[in-house]
């Protein structure tokens, strides 16, 4: 057997984001597949409070780790994972070869194994902030360990657009969720490695949190343009989008949509001042029509998530004839 620990580490700076990560994933339980074998993976939390350098005040670390056990024989030295059919604790692929050896070398670690453990790590990010759009993800860093070796790390968040989104659009976040609930359909329907998944604009969500402004709004009208567009119609989208998503959000109005796509179009169309920029990065950051559209945009393309999770959902269906109703399949 072998023993998968992966490690979130969290840092909060308030106690009501201390209090809501514990709560969040205290006693929970992620059921998983991993070459083949069904395991779950538990939870435990523990938390220190740090001093923070060239900052005023204290924080808090949290780690959360996700620990459980793998009928597998691992051997990091040399790049190796061995499996094994659990009924016949012959190896999983190879029980119509009797004549071959009792183990063998599957790929390598760098490969299924691990974009599995990977998949893993992905889907406890997008799940978190889906669950919980007010949550601070900024420094969340994950480390997975194989028989308690370092195996990789890595990084998902360079910035937390969900936290900023929520604070200044609270009264589009209405879905109530819990992180048992949002797992389970990220898993099922959001991302996968093996298929195509149910709702693919999920894989959007990784751009929202890895870019500037100007490309966080562009991916989330793209989501929302996925989401709310009309497949059937090529033309008029930005009129399509207009009613869908007032239909959806009546707190935003027509006019804030319409400026929303107006700004998609701009960049992906060349248009405007981005266009001619030589440095991107010193024109968009300082530029506030972006960022609004972009905290704005991303606000609706969460919530629209969270609205199909609420519902076992995987899209939108509108009926529309003078008015536009909306339900969901």
């Amino acid at each position: 057997m072998a023993e998968v620990k992966i490690e979130l580490r969290i840092r909060a700076f308030e106690e009501k984001h201390i209090s809501q990560v514990k709560s969040m994933f205290y006693g929970t339980i992620f059921p998983f597949v991993i070459l083949g074998n069904e395991v779950s993976f538990y939870t435990k939390i523990r938390s220190e409070e740090v001093n923070i350098p060239d900052t005023v005040g204290k924080a808090n670390d949290i780690w959360v780790y996700f620990v459980t056990d793998l009928p597998v024989e691992i051997d990091i030295d040399n790049n190796d994972v061995y499996y094994y059919d659990g009924d016949r604790n012959i190896p999983a692929n190879m029980i119509s070869v009797p004549k071959l050896k009792s183990s063998f070398k599957h790929g390598c670690l760098d490969e299924d194994f691990g974009a599995q453990l990977e998949l893993f790590c992905l889907s406890m990010f997008y799940s978190s902030f889906l669950a919980f759009p007010s949550i601070d993800l900024n420094s969340a860093h994950f480390k997975t360990y194989l028989n308690e070796r370092l195996f990789r790390e890595k990084r998902y968040c360079e910035y937390a657009i969900n936290q900023e989104a929520y604070e200044d659009w609270p009264e589009i976040f209405k879905s109530n969720l819990n992180i048992s609930q949002t797992w389970a359909w990220v898993i099922k329907n959001g991302i996968s490695c093996t298929s195509k998944p149910a709702c693919p604009v999920v894989s959007l969500l990784y751009y929202l949190f890895n870019r500037e402004f100007f490309e966080i709004m562009l991916f989330s009208v793209i989501g929302l343009e996925t989401l709310y567009g009309d497949k059937r119609n090529k033309t008029g989208k930005s009129y399509t989008m207009q009613n869908r998503i007032n239909a959806v959000f009546p707190e935003i109005t027509k006019e804030q949509i319409n400026e929303m796509y107006k700004h998609r179009s701009s960049i992906a169309h060349g248009e405007g001042e981005i266009a001619s920029a030589i440095v991107w990065l010193d024109l968009v950051s300082n530029n506030k029509e972006y960022e609004e559209t972009a905290i704005l945009s991303s606000a609706l393309f969460l919530e629209s998530i969270r609205m199909l999770i609420s519902k076992n959902a995987t899209h939108f269906v509108f009926r529309e004839k003078v008015d536009v109703s909306y339900g969901f399949e």
